[in-house]
């Protein structure tokens, strides 16, 4: 990750199989103040892009208040982290997944001064055994004799 003042933040990101690594730009995110990564931008330096891991956790697309994905897609900005680019079309995408904490998660984005500091984010884990019976849906089985 670039520390330097004079020179614009980036991410640093690295194929997970090959570990080709490859900073990336940031933009500061005007409605949160925080750091993003374009997108487009993670599959300019890494062709067939499927998907960002921050170790074994899946890094979601931000989403707006009514949770449908931002367009253009963007992630969060992970500030003195290396993130995972997993790739299409190698194996490591779909053996990934299987091992991946996989875990949907909601942000809502806090101001933050700069791009050095991770944006100050409070996360809400869905965890299917936190969630009351009543919010889970049920299956009826009805067997004709």
């Amino acid at each position: 990750m670039n520390n330097d003042p004079d020179k614009q933040p980036t991410q640093s990101f690295q194929n997970r199989l090959t570990g080709e690594a490859v900073d990336i730009p940031t933009v500061i995110y005007p409605k949160t103040g925080g750091c993003i990564v374009l997108w487009e931008n993670i599959q300019s330096g890494f062709k067939n892009a499927e998907s960002i891991l921050n170790t074994k956790s899946l890094v979601p697309f931000m989403k707006d208040d009514n949770l449908k994905q931002i367009i253009p897609k963007r992630i969060a900005s992970h500030s003195g982290v290396v993130l995972d680019v997993l790739v299409e079309g190698n194996g490591q995408v779909d053996s990934t997944r299987e091992v991946a904490n996989l875990s949907q998660v909601l942000s809502t984005g806090k101001k933050s001064k700069d791009c050095d500091e991770q944006p100050t984010n409070q996360s809400l884990v869905m965890n299917p055994k936190t969630i009351p019976e009543v919010s889970q849906p049920s299956i009826f089985v009805h067997i004709h004799t």
